[in-house]
């Protein structure tokens, strides 16, 4: 037991108490770092201790590529569950503890990884699945043969932590795993003393207090809410997916009057711009024409005064003829 745990004891022996001193204990297990460089093991050379800090530095940053690679270097299958820290936390558990489901499914996957193994104060992973409400995690784990009586920290089974956590979905997963209902932890509590949700306290008690069918009526019900809510969701998804529909459709017909708007603006300015070139055209000519006419009439008056000239010419001659006959 924890420290904390101990002291919360000593004192009025108050359930809220111990529970709270047990939640600070997990919150630094949570909060203190796996991937040290003095990451325990027997018999480790060099090389493993190398890769136990590269692979608990991988949990930490929630590489999944680096995890991948350092899985795929180490043929050991018991490797990941041989590394642990200075808490005692596997890798598994690490994991866990951070949040990080999906590498909490990569390490079950690898079949390296043990569900089983515990930490100093005797919390599995499932333990901190169910403390922290992951439910995907604890999925995961369930699925890969994760032992759920097992007495951890305090003698809480995994379903008191679940039952603390008020994830429902959790809960279930574990009665319908067969979870013992009637666990008592080190201060005879069972998992409804803990809870403070009323999904989880009407299940758990409904449990305690039924017949041998009460899981599978249980069962039933769940299914039928799952269903109900399956079509809900694809009911959402079909409305989401007609508005999108629409969107894109308004969208489209947006897309084709902008295009129609422009075309017609393009055919406007393009008409514009021949009127004008036209009207370019003709004043051009018109003013060609002038010009042209312009030329003709100087040379006219030109030639007009040439013939003016002339003729003046030819008549002062006759007249100067005319003075010396007489």
């Amino acid at each position: 037991m924890s420290v904390a745990v101990q002291q919360a004891v000593e004192g009025d022996q108050d359930k809220d108490k111990v529970e709270d001193a047990k939640a600070v204990n997990r919150e630094e297990d949570a909060t203190t770092t796996g991937g040290e460089e003095d990451a325990k093991g027997v018999g480790k050379t060099d090389t493993d201790v190398t890769s136990a800090k590269a692979l608990f530095d991988a949990i930490e940053s929630n590489s999944t590529e680096a995890l991948e690679a350092i899985l795929s270097a180490h043929e050991e299958d018991d490797f990941v569950a041989q590394q642990v820290d200075e808490r005692g936390n596997t890798v598994l558990i690490r994991a866990v503890q951070l949040g990080h489901s999906e590498m909490v499914e990569k390490l079950l996957n690898s079949q390296q990884a043990s569900t089983s193994n515990c930490n100093q104060v005797g919390d599995t992973a499932l333990h901190w699945a169910c403390y922290r409400g992951d439910w995907r995690s604890v999925a995961a784990l369930l699925s890969h043969g994760a032992p759920f009586e097992v007495p951890g920290d305090a003698g809480n089974r995994p379903l008191h932590l679940a039952a603390s956590s008020g994830n429902s979905k959790v809960v279930f997963n574990l009665i319908m795993s067969g979870a013992s209902v009637n666990s008592l932890n080190d201060y005879g509590n069972k998992p409804r003393h803990l809870t403070k949700d009323a999904q989880c306290s009407k299940m758990l008690k409904r449990i305690e207090n039924g017949r041998e069918s009460a899981r599978l009526d249980l069962k039933k019900e769940q299914d039928e809410i799952e269903r109900r809510e399956q079509i809900a969701l694809e009911e959402r998804i079909k409305k989401e997916q007609e508005k999108a529909q629409l969107r894109l459709e308004y969208e489209a017909e947006a897309v084709r009057r902008r295009q129609e708007e422009d075309a017609e603006e393009a055919r406007l300015e393009e008409e514009e711009r021949e009127r004008i070139r036209l009207e370019e055209e003709a004043k051009a000519k018109a003013e060609e024409e002038a010009r042209k006419a312009a030329e003709l009439r100087q040379k006219i008056a030109e030639e007009e005064a040439r013939l003016a000239a002339e003729a003046a010419k030819k008549s002062k001659k006759k007249k100067g003829k005319g003075k010396k006959k007489k």
